[in-house]
């Protein structure tokens, strides 16, 4: 027998920043999920605190869906949606559902957020153990992850040389065979065809293409958001696993490390 967890505090939490979020980011809808009709109990505290957080947000226009007619409404028509809230297990089979929708899980990102407080940021499709050193795995759900990360630190203008170079690369069918392209994992990565040296062969800005390769271009990352400086400068002899890094606790952390080779990525 298993157990799903749903507290008041963890509930509300997370209800209000999707409002928070809606009021701050600009979009102006939020949806939230649950499948109260067959859960009576757990999801019954998602029905009752959502009504009561949404009267808060006047300005915010708020509905509430099941779970199963959610996912059918996004098959149908997803530009209904701006912000959608709805428990772990959901929310991880609709991310999946719309990042295919949008082109694949290659084109995702995510962030695990602690409002106020240290999150993770990560690529929705973890590591592909399967296609390891094949140079086709696609990078950019990792590169969108890292403007995600800086969004959320308040570097805007960063974030969006990363978003645009991105859109640029897609644009210009500069992307992997996932996505009918011909390019090299490292090529749509850094932004450089292969073996060229060529400045007139860049995609886009060489600031936010520097950004980018050296945030890392495959597999699981774990970025700890305090660990911004390694932006600056590329990782020296990083250990081998981010799970043995240090967490940002401290003013000065250890560098950004890449979870490469790591079991716990299996």
């Amino acid at each position: 027998m298993q157990e799903d967890v749903n507290s008041r505090k963890g509930v509300e939490r997370i209800i209000r920043h999707a409002f928070e979020y809606a009021r701050q980011k600009g979009p102006k809808r939020v949806c939230m999920s649950d499948k109260s009709n067959a859960m009576a109990f757990a999801h019954d505290l998602w029905q009752r605190v959502f009504k009561e957080v949404r009267q808060e947000y006047a300005d915010i226009e708020s509905r509430h869906q099941y779970i199963d007619t959610l996912a059918m409404e996004i098959v149908r028509d997803p530009r209904q949606f701006d912000v959608i809230v709805t428990c772990n297990l959901f929310g991880d089979i609709i991310s999946d559902l719309g990042a295919q929708l949008a082109g694949g899980l290659g084109l995702a990102p995510s962030g695990n957020i602690h409002p106020g407080r240290t999150s993770l940021f990560e690529p929705v499709h973890g590591s592909a153990p399967n296609i390891a050193g094949k140079g086709i795995a696609n990078p950019l759900g990792s590169v969108l992850t890292s403007a995600m990360m800086l969004e959320f630190l308040g570097w805007i203008p960063e974030a969006e040389k990363i978003a645009s170079a991105t859109r640029e690369a897609l644009r210009e069918d500069f992307v992997t065979p996932d996505l009918g392209g011909q390019r090299k994992t490292v090529e749509v990565g850094t932004g450089w065809p292969s073996g060229s040296s060529n400045s007139t062969t860049s995609l886009s800005s060489s600031k936010a293409l520097d950004c980018v390769d050296r945030i890392s271009l495959c597999g699981t990352i774990y970025f700890f958001v305090r660990m911004i400086a390694v932006m600056k400068s590329p990782v020296k002899n990083p250990p081998t696993c981010a799970h043995q890094a240090t967490p940002p606790v401290v003013a000065a952390p250890k560098e950004l490390i890449p979870a490469m080779n790591c079991n716990r990525n299996q």
